[in-house]
């Protein structure tokens, strides 16, 4: 039964988590409020930092990339270099499954639905307000993870993961 209740219909799409239509999957916020957010960011990193282990190798390798060190540990990081920084990161990662023979890619032109308890809040079914999460909402989350069929990527490959090809 379990088996059976995984199984994709025959007509599903062979990309599931790619998104449909003109919507843009990561507009939580106008422009405006975006940048002032990045530009805040970048002056607590420039005027505050952040505090390592003096001495560290972590400290001497910010120290190399360009970064200022203060003798009490405190590393600040010029807006230009954390720029360049998140210029050179990737774009989209593939979480393999446990054989590591299928995959799903995380992007923004992805969502995919993964249970579990890492958030510390979810909307109440009944009222819609974000509440402090409990035991029951995880069985929940977990019934539905069970019966949808592509949300079991972390356990078994699925429909929508592709395989393996290197």
């Amino acid at each position: 039964m379990r088996g059976e209740a995984r199984r994709a219909p025959a007509t599903a799409p062979t990309d599931r988590g790619l998104h449909g239509g003109i919507t843009n999957p990561c507009d939580l916020l106008p422009q405006h409020d975006v940048e002032q957010l990045i530009e805040g960011a970048f002056a607590l990193l420039r005027d505050t930092g952040c505090a390592f282990e003096t001495g560290s190798e972590a400290t001497e390798l910010f120290k190399a990339a360009g970064c200022s060190v203060g003798d009490d540990g405190v590393v600040r990081f010029e807006p230009e270099l954390v720029r360049e920084a998140i210029a050179t990161t990737a774009k989209s990662a593939t979480l393999w499954d446990r054989t590591g023979m299928h995959g799903i890619e995380l992007d923004m032109a992805h969502t995919w639905f993964m249970p579990g308890m890492t958030g510390i809040k979810v909307y109440d079914l009944a009222t819609g307000v974000a509440r402090d999460s409990t035991g029951a909402d995880l069985a929940t989350i977990t019934r539905v993870a069970d019966a949808l069929p592509w949300a079991a990527h972390s356990a078994e490959h699925g429909p929508q993961a592709r395989p393996r090809t290197h």
